[in-house]
């Protein structure tokens, strides 16, 4: 029998209090987690770690987790890193933003966070 991989989740908040709560819940989901500050402190974690999920926020200093997808989704190498946007304000027509794959709307439960961030590593 083979060892399951750990999956790697980078949490991508501005609000410390949250950044850490998140990062405890997928800790305790059996994830290696990474934290960042903002878009900009992401993109230059990614390049070390290489998550295998990314979890953003929308409205950060510096960079939004708007900017930071769409830099990724334009990066060969970060193509493929799924990325869940949470927002409590989303565009009307998701469609148009190609560079997120899933949009969870704040106030959400921790448990739908949970099961969207799973969804996307299978």
């Amino acid at each position: 029998m083979g060892q399951k991989l750990q999956h790697t989740i980078l949490v991508v908040e501005d609000a410390e209090e949250t950044r850490e709560m998140l990062g405890e819940v997928f800790e305790y989901e059996g994830m290696l987690v990474i934290t960042a500050v903002d878009g900009a402190d992401a993109i230059a974690k990614i390049r070390n770690d290489m998550p295998d999920v990314i979890l953003t926020d929308l409205r950060m200093p510096n960079m939004n987790g708007l900017e930071m997808s769409r830099y990724l989704k334009a990066q060969p190498e970060f193509l493929n890193i799924p990325i869940v946007l949470l927002s409590a304000t989303l565009p009307s027509d998701l469609s148009e933003i190609p560079e997120v794959d899933v949009f969870l709307r704040k106030p959400c439960s921790i448990e739908e966070v949970i099961k969207t961030v799973k969804k996307t590593l299978r």
